[in-house]
């Protein structure tokens, strides 16, 4: 018998698509471009699973540089093109989606790139519209708890109920700090740091998965009286 009084809470980005070695690459070429220097590598260390919009205000006020006002927006659509041409989802995530009756999106990207992200990974059947939610809903995106608590309200879920899977840090520190369970995973192509799934145990993931057949295997364990 599958319980149906759990939520759980997808991340889009390194956990349902693996899209954050696609956009970081692209995102530290554009901010090069700009002036402001940094590797793949410092990018996604630093910025992966953040809103630009907070990326953006880091990058300014450490830097002194001012971007100019269509840099989002040009920046947008470079990703959502390289999401068009190489974008692929996590192997296997379907078998963690359907171990998951109830589920929604929380994710720190916008919602044009979410849709797309699941338009052309052929993931948008699993979630239904108002079950996707982004960063630019709440004030204050990851690391902060709005998020994933906008979700749990909405889809009617206490946070004790909720469980987030996440691949970054500022990611399971938003799902601690709402009060939620948190499954940790690391099989995305962004994760260059042997030790990425320590640092996730260490901010208070339960547990950390490479691959998401045996998340998936928990998950049944966790929802299946």
């Amino acid at each position: 018998m599958v319980m149906t009084n759990f939520l759980v809470i997808f991340d889009c980005d390194g956990v349902l698509v693996d899209s954050e070695i696609i956009s970081c690459q692209i995102a530290s070429a554009e901010f090069g471009r700009h002036g402001f220097q940094i590797t793949y590598e410092d990018y996604v260390t630093a910025f992966a699973g953040k809103n630009r919009a907070e990326v953006m205000a880091h990058v300014e006020r450490t830097s002194g540089i001012k971007l100019p006002s269509e840099f989002s927006d040009l920046l947008e659509k470079r990703i959502l093109a390289g999401f068009t041409e190489k974008l692929k989802p996590i192997d296997d995530i379907q078998l963690a989606i359907e171990a998951s009756p109830v589920r929604c999106i929380a994710s720190g990207s916008s919602r044009n790139r979410v849709n797309h992200s699941l338009k052309v990974t052929g993931l948008d059947s699993y979630f239904l519209p108002d079950h996707i939610f982004s960063s630019t809903m709440v004030a204050h995106g990851k690391p902060a708890p709005d998020l994933f608590l906008l979700a749990a309200r909405e889809m009617g879920y206490r946070p004790e109920r909720c469980i987030v899977i996440e691949d970054s840090i500022s990611g399971v520190k938003a799902a601690k700090a709402a009060g939620m369970t948190c499954l940790g995973f690391t099989g995305g192509g962004h994760i260059l740091n042997a030790k990425h799934g320590e640092q996730l145990l260490a901010f208070g993931a339960e547990a950390v998965f490479p691959k998401m057949a045996p998340l998936s295997r928990y998950l049944r364990q966790i929802l299946t009286l």
